[in-house]
């Protein structure tokens, strides 16, 4: 509501639909939803990547649609940033500390 309120600002009316609305986008993350195929989903990522001074990586919450979106990730995204050379394609370390910390 908070967040809500700031976005709007303080004199801002709205009906119940357009309340359950902002709500349901908040819950869901659906205004911060990319899709499209694996190479303009890839494209969108790497200009984000790029825009933010190549610091950190890649954060992909659980698509919220079904489980095969989480399979398409796997499948189609995936292969597609280790062929851009933007996501490793082996682990070099023998521990999952060591290859966290790479």
């Amino acid at each position: 509501m908070h967040q809500l309120a700031l976005h709007l600002g303080e004199d801002a009316e709205l009906t119940r639909e357009e309340f359950f609305e902002h709500a349901m986008k908040a819950a869901t993350g659906y205004n911060h939803t990319v899709a499209g195929s694996a190479a303009e989903v890839a494209d969108f990522l790497e200009e984000e990547f790029e825009a933010t001074g190549s610091r950190g990586g890649f954060m992909i919450a659980h698509p919220q649609a079904s489980p095969r979106d989480l399979l398409n990730v796997v499948d189609f995204l995936v292969p597609e940033l280790q062929r851009r050379g933007r996501f490793r394609t082996e682990y070099t370390g023998t521990t999952l500390m060591e290859n966290l910390a790479a």
